[in-house]
């Protein structure tokens, strides 16, 4: 067995670390009331990260950087580059 010298990166494969999980649980609640003959009420309930837990992104994998190696220091965005805070959403539509 080969042992690399203090501070180089080996020879370890890529993908052997692992980050953080992702616990994002995103509902959606509707509701159909026929008010009338005619006329109809939809109501949308949205609610982004439930239960409100932050989505740490990868950690650092800079072996030069000996501060912040293996720490992760920042916070995973949505797609729609909002926070990863609980977001809830009401919306109302009426036919007629």
């Amino acid at each position: 067995m080969h042992v690399p010298p203090f501070g180089s990166g080996g020879n370890l494969g890529r993908n052997h670390l692992c980050g953080p999980g992702i616990n994002n649980f995103d509902v959606i609640v509707g509701k159909h009331v026929g008010i009338h003959e005619r006329l109809k009420l939809d109501m949308r309930f949205e609610f982004y990260n439930l239960f409100n837990r932050v989505q740490f992104s990868q950690p650092d994998n800079l072996m030069a950087d000996t501060i912040l190696f293996g720490h992760s220091t920042a916070e995973t965005f949505r797609p729609d580059f909002t926070t990863g805070a609980r977001q809830i959403q009401l919306g109302m539509r009426l036919s007629f």
